[in-house]
């Protein structure tokens, strides 16, 4: 028995030994683990991804939705400004300082169309000799005078590009061939007719340098494009609400802008397309601030003013012209506010064509001593040193842009004939 006894303590010691090596053993010695992350690539179910605040710090979309209106990959404004309280930028440094009559809403700045406009620090923030896009919300609220201008960037004598409406009444983007006044230094991309109205407009104009090309975009579709090979750095400002005429402030806009945005870059159409869709004003378009009235010295020139032509060589020119026989003729100045005409009055009768005067007109400002003019097609201006003395108005050219003419019919001085100015 002791025997059996024995054999039985020895084979519960082999076990207990058993079970303890097995216990003690590695457990990778037999069957390899498979790297996790080899399983994870190979898996068609992805790993899920940590809570955004404990390893992967969260953007914030305000500054996403602010800094890339453009397709992703695509190239982000180099300046922007929203225009929803102040001149303020959202995009870049280039801060926008205004003068004359503007007035901010939550969406835009609004401008009166004669003196209303903001201007960064020269330069601007635009390289004009590589390719570059500019992007706005225009408003285009009354049809003052044409051309005006909603974006520009100025060289010393005009605007190097202009983005707007044209003389024709068409929205435009423009380049200059040189920094001179006049039509026959403008490569144009004229779009389709813009029609003054309560509503919203969104333009693009790109200058796509490897191309060669101007490109017009208007809410978001192609519109026109021009060639365009001239290499001009606009050195100046960029404005907003205004252009530059003769080294004068012009164009002055007639409404409300918005959401404006330049990038160093051409965009594609799906990038224009895009910037249509993300960036639509929330709101109307603000109504358009009343004009200051000092701008036009309070209506101290509101009525008519006639000179009378004594010269016989002078006075045949104006026979001759409007085709017509007369005793006597005067030059006319109508000023009713911001507004002029100037026609011809043949004994004691003004030349009107259909209720309109026959000759020139536009807008003006008063800038302290000077009287500048605009022609309504945005052809012409002119800047007269001025005396007011009583009854009688002196007009002294300083510089001006129309027809030669012009110093024949305005460099005198006039007696004041009515107190309504308007026709």
């Amino acid at each position: 028995m002791n025997q059996h006894r024995s054999l039985y303590i020895m084979i519960l010691l082999v076990l207990f030994l058993s079970i303890a090596l097995a216990a003690c053993a590695p457990q990778n010695q037999s069957t390899p683990e498979v790297p996790t992350a080899t399983v994870a690539s190979a898996s068609p179910t992805p790993p899920e991804s940590p809570p955004p605040d404990e390893s992967t710090p969260e953007i914030p979309t305000a500054t996403v939705a602010s800094a890339s209106p453009t397709s992703p990959g695509g190239p982000l404004p180099v300046a922007a400004w929203d225009l929803d309280g102040d001149g303020a930028a959202s995009i870049g440094d280039s801060a926008l300082e205004f003068s004359g009559a503007y007035e901010f809403s939550d969406t835009a700045v609004a401008f009166d169309g004669y003196t209303g406009s903001g201007s960064t620090a020269a330069p601007g923030p635009i390289d004009t000799t590589a390719s570059f896009s500019v992007s706005a919300w225009v408003n285009y609220a009354d049809r003052i005078s044409d051309p005006v201008t909603a974006v520009s960037q100025l060289g010393d004598v005009t605007g190097l590009f202009l983005l707007g409406v044209v003389d024709s009444g068409k929205w435009f983007f423009a380049r200059k061939t040189e920094d001179r006044t006049g039509l026959e230094y403008s490569v144009r991309a004229d779009g389709s007719q813009a029609v003054p109205s309560k509503s919203w407009t969104h333009l693009v104009g790109i200058y796509d340098k490897d191309a060669g090309m101007l490109q017009l975009y208007v809410n978001g579709e192609p519109q026109a494009e021009a060639a365009y090979t001239a290499t001009l750095k606009a050195n100046g400002p960029l404005t907003i609400g205004r252009g530059q005429f003769d080294s004068h402030p012009g164009n002055f806009w007639p409404g409300s802008v918005g959401e404006v945005a330049v990038y160093q870059a051409a965009l594609t159409a799906d990038q224009v397309a895009e910037i249509y869709q993300a960036t639509k004003p929330s709101s109307p378009p603000p109504p358009m601030p009343a004009p200051d009235p000092s701008t036009y010295a309070n209506g101290i020139l509101n009525g008519t003013w006639d000179f009378v032509v004594s010269d016989e060589e002078d006075a045949q020119v104006f026979l001759d012209g409007y085709g017509v026989t007369a005793d006597e003729v005067r030059v006319r100045l109508g000023f009713n506010n911001h507004q002029w005409y100037q026609t011809a009055v043949f004994d004691g009768e003004p030349f009107f064509v259909n209720g309109i005067p026959e000759g020139a007109g536009g807008t003006f400002r008063i800038e302290d001593d000077q009287l500048i003019l605009t022609e309504a097609n945005g052809q012409g201006q002119a800047t007269y040193a001025w005396v007011l003395d009583g009854d009688q108005l002196t007009l002294t050219v300083v510089s001006q842009m129309m027809d030669p003419i012009g110093i024949m019919i305005f460099e005198n001085t006039f007696t004041k004939s009515g107190e309504d100015g308007s026709y």
